[in-house]
């Protein structure tokens, strides 16, 4: 209604003050008669129950019937996400805390704490509404030890109200140019949970601060635990594996101490096992029968597959200085270590062409490789042995990042027809003549061949959001008007790396594949 009436008052006032306009669109609402204040409490209710909770707030300026309804319609919510960006919505952004008159390493500590006030406040007007039932609870906000006695009690809300799924991130700042001490980082409650409230917490994931002396026997029904930034050691996983017999997804990221890490227990019931950045320096060691995934991304290490019969997705991430590690192990023992393995993630990089090996590994079962290449452009011709390593792959996909080193040029491999691919995606695409032969290589090997999928722009990833795209506004922190004229020129540059690439491609495709641009 708002917008509606402000816009019919800019045209028929004939002005383009936006804050005129608003003005005399609440005049004008104001003088109409109030239609939607006369709805039934429950129609009113359920309404504001669709909205976010910063939006069912802001009702509460509208009338004094309107004062306390988002209070009713939050008790029909069974979910609370207390997240600075749901108070702040996008108002907020790390980097507005960096204070660049003192240095590019500082930031402006009055304005964090100010911050962390509205939070706090905001927080403890929320708490007060006598929910019935708590199945979600979310935490999220950079907040320290100091804060320790109203997160108790936030969470104690939660806890009477048989929270379910409980998610305490205290990491909001993290790219701040500094991080917390352990000294400064907030204890996890423990002693607010019996074994009766704690058997309910299906999922825990704590971000940022301590565990203490954690007994863990108490979320005997703990199905999924996700540890970040948490200072912990391979006494504390022994323990939690032991008593949470239940437990089906562990995911630990940049978890210090772990110098070696075990997962084993012949009763475990884990699925899915995620390691990122933890720097293990010596091994990772791993007997779980029923474990079917896992991720690991850091530093090159021992990896012992014990008893790992189901496990069948698998990616590994190297970091940076690293990165030909991940192919060599692919083309060395991998294989063995895995037989039964049906999908491969790599990150790869730089590689010599002497160093692949002339008997090359067989991937009996696998059927989707995925790979992550940072390299120079020539260097798509060595994973070639890769692809041909696979003679039962069905999905493809490259996605490139190039950097600007100098590496040794590879020369194109012999043809090795593949009859089971299906399908092939690149991501990162320039249209260089190279990749236009190697595309035009993968076109005369790959004898099924039914689509090809090009995306001129470069994909990240991560592990919690998979592949995804640069958002130039919230990742790069710019303004919305340089956003959106950068999002213009990369759209501009993508539609003429489309045309060229068609161009070039469209005759040597095989007849009957689909070439698509996404």
């Amino acid at each position: 209604l708002l917008e509606s009436v402000t816009t019919t008052n800019l045209r028929l006032r004939g002005t383009y003050d936006y804050e005129k306009a608003v003005s005399a669109t609440i005049s004008d609402i104001m003088i109409s008669e109030d239609w939607i204040s006369g709805l039934p409490d429950e129609i009113l209710h359920f309404t504001l129950s669709l909205m976010s909770l910063r939006e069912a707030v802001r009702t509460s300026i509208l009338s004094r019937r309107w004062r306390y309804c988002w209070k009713t319609s939050l008790k029909l919510s069974r979910s609370l996400n207390l997240d600075v960006f749901v108070m702040r919505e996008s108002n907020y952004q790390t980097k507005m805390f960096y204070d660049y008159r003192y240095g590019p390493l500082m930031y402006n500590r009055n304005l964090l704490l100010e911050e962390r006030r509205k939070f706090v406040q905001w927080v403890d007007q929320i708490m007060k509404v006598d929910y019935p039932v708590i199945d979600s609870f979310r935490l999220s906000f950079y907040l320290k030890k100091e804060f320790a006695h109203r997160i108790d009690q936030w969470i104690s809300v939660a806890v009477a109200k048989r929270v379910q799924n409980l998610v305490i991130d205290l990491s909001g700042l993290h790219t701040l140019p500094f991080s917390p001490g352990d000294e400064e980082l907030y204890l996890f409650p423990y002693w607010l949970f019996t074994k009766e409230t704690g058997s309910l917490v299906k999922c825990l994931c704590l971000n940022s601060c301590t565990l203490g002396p954690l007994d863990f026997s108490c979320f005997s029904s703990l199905v999924d635990l996700q540890l970040e930034n948490i200072v912990i050691n391979q006494v504390d996983i022994t323990k939690f594996l032991s008593s949470c017999p239940n437990l089906e997804k562990l995911v630990l990221v940049d978890c210090r101490r772990l110098l070696d890490l075990e997962i084993s227990g012949r009763s475990l019931k884990l699925k899915y096992l995620t390691v990122i950045k933890c720097y293990c320096e010596r091994e990772i060691k791993i007997d779980s029968r029923n474990l079917t995934r896992l991720e690991y991304c850091g530093k090159p290490v021992k990896f012992s597959f014990l008893d790992v019969p189901h496990l069948s997705n698998v990616i590994i991430r190297y970091l940076r200085n690293d990165l030909s590690a991940g192919l060599s192990y692919a083309l060395g023992k991998l294989s063995s270590d895995l037989p039964k393995m049906e999908s491969l993630f790599l990150t790869v990089g730089r590689i010599k062409g002497t160093t692949i090996p002339q008997q090359l590994p067989l991937f009996a079962n696998l059927k989707k490789l995925v790979l992550k290449i940072v390299s120079r452009e020539e260097y798509l011709w060595a994973f070639i042995p890769l692809v041909q390593a696979a003679p039962y792959l069905h999905t493809l996909e490259l996605h490139l990042y190039h950097s600007a080193s100098k590496c040794e040029v590879l020369q194109r491999p012999s043809d090795a027809p593949q009859f089971y691919l299906k399908e092939i995606v690149l991501s990162g695409f320039t249209a260089t003549s190279h990749e236009i032969e190697f595309m035009k290589y993968l076109f005369r090997n790959c004898k099924v061949l039914e689509k090809i999928i090009i995306d001129c722009v470069r994909r990240m990833y991560n592990h919690k959001q998979g592949f995804f795209y640069i958002d130039f506004h919230s990742d790069y922190g710019y303004s919305k008007e340089k956003a959106d004229r950068g999002v213009k020129e990369a759209a501009f540059e993508k539609k003429k790396i489309e045309e060229q690439a068609h161009e070039q491609l469209v005759n040597d495709v095989p007849f009957g594949v689909e070439l698509l641009f996404v």
